[in-house]
């Protein structure tokens, strides 16, 4: 299976759509998932939108992110707990997607 973590965009053709940690998570444990595209800002809120068109949102800060699950998956893959997936981050959030990377980028060292 090929997992598609994200809250808002819907997922390509021949990917399953997670829209949270805990939904991903649960896919992930069930160990069939051999690919994985994250996320970074899950959970959020549209607040305003602009005279163009873009969506002014906000983070609920209490939400578990894409990196939360990169993490997870880190932690599972190493413990044995789950084979570890190909991952790729398509998160559009600088500071998340170069989280996301750096777990991608210890991972591929292993």
């Amino acid at each position: 299976m090929k997992l598609w973590l994200d809250d808002a965009r819907p997922a390509p053709d021949g990917w399953v759509s997670a829209r949270s940690y805990y939904e991903a998570v649960e896919m992930l444990m069930a160990g069939w998932v051999v690919e994985v595209s994250l996320d970074y800002d899950l959970d959020l809120e549209e607040v305003a939108t602009t005279a163009s068109g873009l969506a002014i949102a906000t983070s609920n800060y209490g939400a578990k992110s894409g990196y939360d699950v990169a993490r997870w998956i880190e932690k599972a893959a190493a413990d044995g707990r789950i084979p570890a997936p190909v991952m790729y981050c398509h998160s559009t959030n600088p500071i998340g997607k170069q989280l996301i990377t750096a777990v991608i980028e210890r991972m591929s060292w292993k």
